[in-house]
């Protein structure tokens, strides 16, 4: 039963990022705030960096980035991205941080935001010869950093909501 749950876990995580790529692609790409497009597959896998069934949001990156490639070039520099941000976050978090914050979340969005986008932009750099520095060293690399930090902890603390709601209405 412990597995049947785990598994409905994963398919459930999976299709939130899906949900969240897809609402990317067609609705918050229309509507820039500040000239920025938030990044809302960032935004919720690192809200779940911190779970403790690491291989879930590595699906989760896997899906959303195929996505995100498929939308538009089919080039899996999405992909890599996510999957390479992701698992510099999580090795970086296991062997510095002593305590767990849900405020560290805010922290990994504005870390997140500027892992994905270097290696996205490096690598549109070495196979697709696009400019490697006006992007990331202009303003719009700031804003999208704190509206991805503000996106991750506003949606960890959503979740962290949720699961004590849910705490609470077990004890009883």
């Amino acid at each position: 039963m412990k597995i049947a749950k785990q598994i409905f876990t994963i398919i459930i995580f999976v299709l939130f990022i899906c949900l969240l790529a897809l609402l990317q692609i067609t609705i918050v790409n229309r509507y820039p705030i500040g000239g920025v497009k938030l990044n809302l597959v960032l935004i919720g896998l690192v809200a779940n960096l911190f779970n403790p069934h690491f291989e879930m949001i590595i699906l989760g990156a896997i899906a959303g980035g195929l996505i995100y490639d498929f939308s538009g070039l089919f080039n899996f520099i999405s992909l890599f991205s996510f999957i390479l941000m992701l698992v510099l976050l999580r090795l970086w978090s296991k062997k510095y941080l002593v305590k767990k914050n849900i405020l560290i979340i805010f922290v990994f969005g504005l870390i997140g935001t500027v892992i994905f986008n270097f290696f996205y932009v490096l690598m549109g750099y070495f196979f697709f010869h696009e400019n490697f520095f006006p992007y990331f060293l202009s303003s719009k690399q700031l804003i999208e950093m704190l509206l991805n930090g503000s996106g991750a902890l506003i949606l960890a603390l959503v979740g962290e909501g949720f699961s004590q709601i849910v705490h609470l209405f077990k004890k009883k």
